[in-house]
């Protein structure tokens, strides 16, 4: 069921992009042509498999998301920079994070604000349970990739703002969590310079 919704909504959030689209095309020009930093903050869906047999099957909820992004532009179209991605979880006494480094691509088909983003870098995932007084931590870590897609409303020379679709996949075979996943909505702030 959970699976369902996640799945309509993220159906419900690609058509607002498209809708979006159009709607933006009036706005001011974008151009990229410098250094640019930016973030996002949303919810999302993760889900991962235990890697002990004895936790039992997959597990999947949602919780807060955030992301963070810093580089410049090779062309106005094309953009090179660090990208970070987080996703998190507390209940029960528990927390569970998992987050995402790389080293991500921005394409801006016909350098218009609609975009598609990869990244290819580290993921991690954090699990932290308390018990009283004692608190148990472990971290996974491995290989991880991101994709996303969304739109950038320019709103000024140097500021823009949109909604963006975000999937990181994590590589761990670790101890407590073998593979990760996070699909999560967001609204970016990215300024260029």
């Amino acid at each position: 069921m959970r699976s369902a919704k996640a799945t309509l909504g993220i159906a419900l959030f690609a058509g607002f992009l498209c809708a979006c689209a159009g709607i933006a095309a009036a706005g001011k020009p974008h151009n990229r042509n410098g250094f640019f930093i930016g973030f996002g903050v949303g919810a999302g869906s993760a889900g991962w498999d235990w890697g002990s047999e004895t936790l039992g099957g997959d597990e999947s909820t949602g919780g807060g998301a955030g992301n963070f992004r810093i580089g410049g532009a090779i062309r106005n179209d094309i953009t090179l920079g660090l990208e970070s991605s987080g996703w998190m979880r507390e209940e029960d006494n528990a927390t569970v994070s998992l987050s995402v480094a790389t080293f991500g691509v921005t394409f801006f088909p016909g350098n218009m604000g609609l975009y598609a983003r990869g990244g290819i870098g580290f993921g991690s995932a954090n699990s932290e349970t308390e018990f009283g007084d004692l608190t148990l931590s472990t971290t996974d870590t491995g290989f991880a990739f991101l994709v996303a897609t969304g739109y950038e409303f320019r709103l000024s020379d140097k500021f823009a703002l949109g909604p963006q679709v975000e999937f990181a996949y994590l590589g761990l075979d670790g101890e407590i969590i073998d593979t990760a996943h996070v699909v999560n909505g967001s609204l970016q702030f990215n300024w260029y310079w």
